[in-house]
């Protein structure tokens, strides 16, 4: 299991085109990887992950699937498209601005 963090600017969950790599970094701010959540991993959005986004969730392979997804944000986040399974557990709280 790894957790993925969402990099600013991304528009797709599986859409690597906006950085080098990729829109998931392995660290929060990190570099792009060319790797997306998957059932077993987690997927974090927090103040790393930019504002006013809209991320489009319809995947080229259905809709995203990850183990967990934490929302450590104050920052707007709009999902689109789709449905995203998360199989065990979520979290939304409210970071400080």
């Amino acid at each position: 299991m790894a957790t993925f963090y969402a990099l600013p600017g991304m528009t797709g969950w599986d859409d690597g085109t906006n950085f080098p790599g990729g829109n998931w970094a392995l660290t929060s701010g990190g570099i792009g990887q060319p790797l997306i959540p998957t059932s077993n991993d987690a997927a974090v959005f927090d103040s790393n992950s930019g504002a006013g986004r809209a991320i489009t969730t319809s995947s080229s392979g259905g809709s995203p699937t990850c183990a967990s997804l934490t929302m450590l944000t104050s920052n707007p986040i709009r999902f689109n498209g789709g449905t995203i399974l998360v199989r065990t557990s979520a979290d939304f709280t409210s970071a400080a601005a």
